[in-house]
């Protein structure tokens, strides 16, 4: 399975490849900027896109999710650390499949995938 995590943090990037791999991911792509993140989605396919809220480029994860989901329908997990309002964040990204609250445990993000592959 391929993952895609867009984080601006580079310790939690590393945790979540860590142990998206350890839940039988074999092929992991990073990046942290949003605006990367929507071409990297666009040129492979992936099966999840874990996207957090706020990254390092002017452009919100929620922006550059919403962007993905205009070309295509990979599951997207949104993850953040600050309070969102999850019925407006589906509005605007179609296939948002879960929101996270960081940090993000074992459970919520087995859960999380684990919903993607339901």
């Amino acid at each position: 399975m391929r993952a895609l995590i867009v984080e601006d943090e580079p310790i939690f990037r590393m945790d979540l490849s860590m142990r998206l791999k350890r839940l039988g991911f074999d092929a992991i792509e990073e990046t942290a900027f949003a605006a990367e993140s929507i071409t990297l989605a666009g040129g492979s396919s992936f099966d999840v896109i874990l996207m957090d809220i706020r990254l390092k480029d002017a452009m919100s994860g929620v922006e550059a999710a919403t962007k993905i989901a205009q070309g295509q329908s990979t599951p997207i997990i949104v993850m953040s650390a600050y309070r969102i309002d999850e019925d407006e964040l589906r509005r605007s990204v179609p296939s948002l499949v879960r929101f996270v609250s960081k940090p993000v445990s074992d459970d919520d993000l087995s859960s999380a995938v684990a919903h993607v592959n339901a």
